[in-house]
């Protein structure tokens, strides 16, 4: 930095050339004269900071909290080794099931034969009936067609377990049909097999047994209707040493209502059948109990309007 010297109050503009190089060298420093300040300075900060470092390694400083691993246990000569697998318990799992074991084998007389599996463990079957043709007294294969569980899922795939239930469920509605046909002691037979073409065929064997018939006919209350009782009665249609066939006493029942309300017994009611079959003799006995509610007969009709569409004649004729 140039200074101007003042002497006396007045400024010596005009000084030797000597002296104002003078006071120029005093006022700015030369460059190597700078060049060693900052050496200096340099070292006490590199000093500085080899006493920060030096406190910091004697200080101690907490690492991160970690979990030790604690060392494997040896086993000890006389307890058990807890490294090694547990040993299976006696008596207790089932084994796996083998899929390609057939559950019905072909050499077994007393369980249904095998049967054919699909790749997805599903069997296709048909169903027969053997010894039913003979039965006339009621339509034993048409209703079995209608309500049977293997009828209804013929041609689909089933496994094991569905037509096991389903030939359960069959041969006692084959019963039950036999039944009502007459035939309270029948013997149901049923036999699944395999064919040439691998569709599984079920077959039931039918022995109906013998018919059981009426040995007593009894309907009550019918003498309340007079001379109409006689037709009533036909009307009815059971008769002793008749099958015991439901449809049959059920028809007549319907019939005979029917009967008593056209023969102007409008308010007549017929109760339920009551059957007792008796097996060590074959047979059975009916009571059924008629209310008649009394005769009626219609007044004189009489056609009320202007342009009736009936004349008297005409609606008494309907």
């Amino acid at each position: 930095m140039l200074k101007q010297v003042q002497h006396d109050g007045v400024g010596r503009a005009g000084a030797h050339p000597r002296q104002i190089r003078a006071q120029s060298r005093l006022a700015s420093p030369s460059p190597s004269r700078y060049a060693g300040w900052m050496a200096v300075f340099v070292s006490a900060r590199l000093a500085t900071a080899g006493l920060a470092l030096s406190l910091v390694s004697l200080c101690p400083v907490p690492l991160l909290a970690q979990e030790a691993v604690p060392p494997a246990v040896p086993a000890s000569a006389d307890g058990p080794d807890l490294n090694a697998p547990m040993e299976e318990l006696p008596g207790i799992g089932v084994d796996w099931p083998d899929m390609n074991v057939d559950p019905f084998p072909t050499d077994s007389p007393d369980v249904p034969t095998a049967t054919a599996v699909d790749e997805d463990g599903e069997r296709r079957y048909r169903v027969s009936l053997e010894g039913v043709d003979e039965i006339q007294a009621s339509p034993v294969r048409e209703r079995f067609d209608l309500l049977s569980t293997l009828k209804a899922g013929q041609g689909k795939a089933a496994n094991s377990a569905q037509i096991d239930r389903r030939v359960r469920e069959d041969t006692q509605l084959l019963e039950t049909i036999l039944r009502a046909a007459g035939h309270y002691d029948p013997d149901v037979e049923s036999r699944v097999e395999t064919g040439k073409d691998g569709v599984v065929g079920i077959t039931f064997t039918v022995v109906p047994g013998p018919v059981y018939r009426f040995t007593s006919v009894d309907v009550q209350g019918l003498q309340d209707a007079g001379t109409k009782a006689p037709a009533l009665e036909a009307a009815f249609g059971v008769n002793e040493q008749d099958a015991i066939d439901a449809d049959d006493v059920l028809g007549g029942q319907a019939q005979l209502e029917t009967t008593l309300k056209q023969s102007g017994f409008p308010f007549a009611k017929v109760a339920e059948p009551d059957v007792v079959v008796d097996h060590d003799n074959s047979s059975g006995t009916l009571a059924l109990n008629v209310e008649t509610g009394g005769e009626r007969d219609f007044g004189a009709i009489r056609v009320i309007g202007d342009d009736p569409p009936f004349g008297v004649k005409h609606t008494n004729r309907i």
